[in-house]
């Protein structure tokens, strides 16, 4: 079959990119530089570029502008470099000699959110690279350049003096591990052998065993049943140290439990095959609701920070959060994690919501950066508060607070995510933690990200700890000293 015959741009890029090509190889080998190559200086300092840009001569055309490139900007081009010419088509060029390939261009554009920019590298939104590639160093740089790491250790230093008290949903989550053995023939279901279970702090108690883990004293204020589950979970708040003294025993309330199955072999990870949830709701009337407030007020006096963690339970009472905010002894902070009530809580001074939930109180999608910016803001000014920390996932988090810019923080840890139970409960935890000990919202929000970069490494329902986020607080290359 014929092909079909090509314009006489394409054939002119074409020759032009295998004369570049040539060019690139002729280097390489010791030769001469030909005349028409010059070197591209970096945006900020350090020496060239990782490659060279070769100018056409004057007849050869040029590939032309879209509306979203930059002015001077190469579209195909991958590196914070200035002044770049389009020169080739990127199938004729090698690549950039960078050690994870080349750098994705994000562009803002039509946001309401350009003085965002001037955080970042000229014409460019910050990278949603890993924290630990060589590759997003630069805009690491850029974006925690106001951050510095002795700032954010001495922080860290503070937890185990800071005191924070917890309100929520209480959760039990269950784990049972088995090995699987053959398929049923009662049912196409698998058979497993039960091998052990175990059982961890859910829920908002997920967020109080990380407070605890991250040294600090924790107040714990909620209910749970007057059963078994409630029971074992108290248990496990008592041995990490958390007082759970505000936790009320609730008559004829089944205590919220998520039960996970595991299998997998003897010398293989265990996989979830399947989960039920054993769920109740608390009635909004109970008379014990006055109880409950007398001891929410207790476990706030004289606390450094308030967090609210709202599974849709019952637990949490939106005029009891108002009231809570508007009291004449209000706690320093109040931050909130609530999955499906941003719209009623309101009176606090910052939320937590990840992308999902702050797409469903927006009623829109929010594709990029500029989107999640904007409902940020809307979000915190309807809720009256501070300033709100959405977290994205792999796209990092997003922090707007009152008359500031927002701050686009990259993601911390590698691409290869473990699990993401409870990710929201350990951010949740490490931002109260970090605004009792007296960090601002920026610096708070950093370190809220080394903990949920971490523990989504981790398998289940995991914690980090103190040490670890030190370790990473230190690893960070984006910190100024």
């Amino acid at each position: 079959m014929k092909r079909p015959a090509r314009s006489g741009e394409a054939r002119a890029w074409a020759a032009e990119g295998r004369r570049g090509v040539r060019e690139e190889a002729s280097r390489a080998e010791g030769s001469s530089k030909p005349p028409s190559a010059r070197p591209v200086t970096a945006a900020r300092g350090g020496g060239p570029c990782p490659r060279t840009t070769v100018d056409p001569p004057a007849d050869r055309p040029r590939l032309r502008s879209t509306a979203s490139e930059p002015p001077g900007g190469d579209p195909f081009n991958r590196t914070f470099c200035d002044r770049q010419r389009p020169v080739r088509h990127d199938r004729y060029r090698k690549r950039p000699a960078f050690p994870c390939g080349p750098l994705p261009v994000r562009m803002e554009t039509n946001t309401g959110f350009q003085e965002n920019l001037s955080l970042h590298p000229a014409h460019f939104a910050p990278s949603p690279l890993r924290s630990s590639s060589a590759c997003s160093v630069a805009s690491l740089r850029y974006t925690l350049g106001m951050v510095s790491r002795s700032r954010l250790l001495t922080l860290l230093d503070g937890f185990e003096s800071a005191t924070v008290a917890l309100w929520g949903d209480l959760v039990l989550d269950r784990f049972i591990l088995g090995t699987p053995k053959r398929i049923s023939r009662e049912a196409p279901v698998i058979i497993l052998r039960y091998e052990a279970e175990r059982n961890l702090p859910g829920g908002a108690a997920n967020a109080l065993a990380n407070l605890a883990a991250l040294g600090v004293a924790v107040r714990a204020v909620g209910a749970v049943g007057d059963d078994e589950p409630g029971a074992v979970l108290l248990e496990l708040l008592a041995e990490r140290g958390i007082d759970v003294a505000g936790v009320l025993r609730v008559t004829g309330f089944r205590t919220p439990m998520k039960v996970r199955l595991l299998g997998g072999g003897a010398c293989s990870l265990k996989h979830q095959m399947a989960r039920y949830d054993v769920e109740d709701t608390l009635p909004a009337d109970a008379p014990w609701r006055s109880e409950l407030r007398g001891r929410l007020e207790r476990a706030a006096d004289d606390a450094g920070a308030v967090a609210v963690s709202d599974y849709g339970y019952g637990a949490v009472d939106p005029g009891l959060v108002g009231d809570l905010g508007a009291g004449a002894r209000r706690p320093g902070w109040i931050a909130l994690d609530s999955r499906y009530r941003l719209q009623e809580l309101r009176g606090v001074d910052a939320a937590t919501p990840n992308l999902e939930e702050l797409e469903a109180w927006a009623g829109r999608r929010l594709p990029e950066d500029g989107d999640v910016a904007r409902a940020a803001e809307e979000l915190r000014r309807h809720l009256g508060g501070r300033f709100v920390l959405a977290t994205r996932g792999n796209r990092g988090m997003t922090l707007v607070e009152e008359n500031a810019r927002p701050l686009h923080i990259p993601v911390w840890g590698g691409d290869e995510v473990a699990d993401v139970t409870g990710a929201g409960d350990t951010v949740l935890a490490v931002l109260v933690a970090a605004l009792a000990s007296g960090a601002s919202p920026a610096e708070a929000a950093v370190l809220a990200n080394y903990g949920g970069g971490i523990v989504v490494m981790k398998l289940g329902t995991a914690t980090v700890s103190l040490e670890e986020l030190r370790a990473a607080v230190t690893a960070d290359p984006g910190l100024e000293p």
